[in-house]
């Protein structure tokens, strides 16, 4: 084929790659999650905007205290965001181009790869797999590391194959710094390093020169260790603990491996509570050490849960031999698993992904014929030409790298995302039985391509069985669709959503009380009750469940119980500053103002910006006559609050203790945020007065009768000022205008302006 047809072919498939995408991401922008990521997705996006903005308070979620402890995820993707935050101010759009931008250089790298050492016309058929795979376009678009695992294991397997021809330090380095990447986006890859090595030595004995193998092992262990020691280093300076990468293996391990596992993520983790997300962690953290009953590195948070796992494995070898079978099943089956996201269903609701064929039985099922094709050209000895070796060699290695990464992930627990990297490698394979079948086309061999189609639709018939029963939950879509709403603001749309996943599963912990909270706020208390008691039933050491049950009762008017379900809130979870907030508003209602103080400041420990924390700090000050320190808190308050309410009561305050000219300053910013205020005009001006600004109290006490007319006392001192001023048939009409809503003014002062106008 010639290189100008091929480059032509190739830059129509990279467009309808580019068509494809463009589409899905003017069609995924309309959705909420845009723009709210959440679980994996929100952890990556408060990381990186922290990495950029430097500011890590609270989210919605929590704390996850990533500044302060040993990575918990691996942070290659959370910094590569970072970067393209960086460079577009933290832009939604800009990051999901970028991606998708990856993913079409991700198909170009698939093109080199094939037509390099199987022919420009396999190069073509793989890129054009590549670039029309609906599950790379779908991770794309969700601020997610699949986009990084495709190009990074093309990458790595295209520098690898390169060592084919010849192996040089500087290959061997490239290709262990490609896999010190890969390792800060997915450590499982590191698993592969010595397969590779193998790979490796049985490409230079047959070669009988060995001399190149030290020079592979040596760039590949440097190279990796220069990628990744800056993340040991890290974790070692922030918290003097040897983590190498990240410490989220034991965990992971233990969610594949304990007695209510199921192959696939759960959110609760028995005896500790809930992990829904890595949001939570910091506080399942803190859970194991009241447990255990001393403090934990978080090295020995990941070995315990590796003992728990291994013990259980150890004690129900029947449950971890199943639970091995299922996950195989789920890895190699038809569905994408969901984790983040329902994937199957996002797709079903994607005018666009829903239209693109194919999917993993596809891909799964073109390996198969690309593999059989393979392997009989090799029984058969047809071609034993060096260029046929050399194929032979990158198709073992591929096939390698395919089981290996698949070994990697066999004891955890499977996601759709997971296997992502060794998608590529199913299409390599099946882009190579379309071209062998092209082939026989063109002989007209026509009974041997009805052969092979046949093994096709059989493989075919045989990935599309489902022998584990997975189907994508709906209850957790809905739900899904019902935190997107609620947190864009649409409370009633999000409480249906919530509604439709309990029809569907009524016990579902999650949705009865992200309903439940809703329920309480609309004041429909009883139902609230209802929902928070189905949770507790079942999880009786909820924090959220607690916590909201506090609300509601609290709403009831049973304020005791309202404290005491606070109370186990906050020792559940001493980190969620609202219930700390709520519990300390009960004790200051009852008079315990020491009891208060107590639970504002842990709220405020929670989540240093939450302005009803400094609030409530300023009450307790303030009735106990301490004006300083109650304006100081006010003053922290309206930082993180620009509240009118709370500018007044700061300015009030300044006004009581003398401070005019800052009483005067937040009066200003109370008439900024709302200039129709005519209270704050009033008080502005008294203010003035107090400073013998005399024309800027007229002029405010002016602004104020002109907004509210009946205000009687602003007339009463704006005839007073005017009288000063020596204006005394203004300050006879405003006396006037005070007397008749309502108002008294002084009868000496009546006196006085009388004895000036009968002059």
């Amino acid at each position: 084929m010639k290189r100008s047809r091929e480059m032509w072919i190739l830059a129509v498939i990279l467009l309808v790659g580019a068509l494809l995408r463009g589409l899905y991401l003017a069609e995924t922008a309309r959705n909420l999650s845009f723009y709210l990521p959440g679980v994996d997705a929100g952890y990556h996006d408060f990381w990186a905007r922290g990495l950029v903005t430097g500011q890590w308070a609270s989210n919605l979620y929590g704390d996850p205290e990533i500044q302060k402890m040993p990575f918990f995820r691996p942070p290659g993707y959370p910094y590569f965001l970072a970067l393209v935050y960086k460079l577009s101010g933290c832009s939604f759009l800009f990051a999901r181009v970028i991606q998708m931008l990856i993913g079409l250089l991700s198909a170009f790298v698939a093109f080199l790869l094939g037509r390099r050492w199987f022919g420009a016309r396999m190069g073509l058929i793989f890129a054009g797999l590549m670039s029309v795979y609906w599950v790379f376009i779908y991770f794309e678009g969700e601020l997610l590391e699949p986009v990084l695992l495709v190009i990074l294991s093309l990458l790595l397997i295209y520098e690898l194959a390169l060592w084919t021809e010849r192996i040089t330090f500087r290959r061997a380095l490239l290709a262990g710094i490609i896999m010190g990447v890969f390792a800060l986006v997915r450590p499982n890859v590191l698993l592969f390093a010595p397969v590779a090595l193998l790979w490796a030595l049985w490409i230079v004995r047959r070669r009988r020169d060995v001399k190149p193998f030290k020079l592979a092992v040596i760039g590949v262990a440097l190279g990796s260790v220069l990628v990744i020691s800056p993340a040991t280093i890290r974790n070692y300076i922030v918290a003097r603990d040897f983590v190498p990468i990240s410490t989220n293996s034991g965990i992971n391990l233990y969610i594949g491996n304990n007695p209510t596992a199921n192959g696939r993520v759960t959110g609760i983790i028995p005896g500790l509570g809930a992990f829904q997300t890595c949001f939570d962690y910091p506080q399942l953290v803190r859970n194991l050490e009241a447990k255990l009953g001393r403090r934990l590195k978080h090295s020995e948070v990941s070995k315990y849960f590796s003992d728990e796992a291994i013990a259980f494995m150890e004690s129900h070898p029947g449950d971890a031999l199943r639970l091995t079978g299922t996950r195989a099943l789920l890895f190699w089956g038809p569905k994408e698993v969901g984790h983040n996201k329902e994937d199957e269903l996002e797709r079903a609701n994607s005018g666009v992904l829903r239209r693109i064929p194919g999917g993993f039985p596809a891909a799964l099922a073109l390996s198969v014929i690309g593999t059989a094709f393979w392997l009989t050209g090799i029984r058969r000895g047809k071609d034993a030409s060096a260029e046929s070796q050399t194929r032979n060699e990158v198709l073992v290695l591929v096939w390698l790298f395919v089981i290996t990464y698949f070994v990697s992930y066999l004891p955890f627990f499977v996601a759709g995302r997971y296997r992502a990297p060794v998608v590529p490698f199913l299409l390599l394979l099946g882009a190579w039985g379309i071209d062998r079948m092209i082939s026989l086309v063109a002989e007209r061999r026509f009974g041997a391509v009805g052969l092979w189609l046949a093994l096709f639709a059989a493989a075919y018939a045989l990935a599309s069985a489902n022998p584990t029963g997975y189907a994508p939950d709906l209850a957790f879509w809905h739900y899904s669709r019902g935190v997107e709403l609620k947190l864009a603001g649409k409370i009633d749309p999000a409480a249906q959503e919530y509604s439709e996943s309990l029809r569907i599963k009524p016990d579902f912990p999650l949705a009865n009380v992200n309903l439940g909270l809703i329920r309480a706020n609309q004041g429909r208390f009883d139902e609230a009750v209802e929902h928070f008691s189905r949770v507790l039933d079942v999880l009786p050491d909820d924090a959220w469940a607690h916590y909201g049950m506090g609300l509601a009762l609290a709403g009831k008017g049973n304020f005791g119980a309202a404290i005491r379900e606070f109370e186990t809130a906050t020792r559940l979870d001493p980190s969620q500053y609202m219930g700390q907030y709520h519990l300390g508003t009960l004790l200051f209602a009852r008079g315990n103002l020491a009891g208060a103080e107590g639970r504002f400041i842990q709220a405020l420990k929670g989540n240093p910006e939450f302005a009803p924390g400094y609030v409530g700090l300023a009450m307790i000050y303030e009735a106990r006559g301490r004006w300083d320190k109650a304006i100081s808190h006010y003053a922290e308050a309206v930082k993180f609050s620009p509240d009118p309410f709370l500018h007044s009561k700061l300015a009030n305050l300044y006004a009581r203790t003398g401070r005019f000219d800052e009483a005067a300053a937040q009066f200003s910013a109370v008439i900024r945020l709302n200039p129709k205020d005519p209270l704050a005009h009033y008080n502005l001006a008294l203010a003035f007065e107090r400073l013998g600004k005399l024309d800027e109290a007229i002029a405010e006490y002016s602004k104020a009768v002109e907004i509210r007319p009946d205000l009687a006392k602003a007339h009463k001192n704006l005839a007073v000022a005017l009288y000063f001023k020596g204006d005394y048939s203004g300050a006879w009409r405003e006396v006037n205008l005070c007397r008749k809503y309502g108002g008294t003014p002084h009868p000496e002062f009546i006196k006085a302006l009388s004895r000036k106008l009968a002059k």
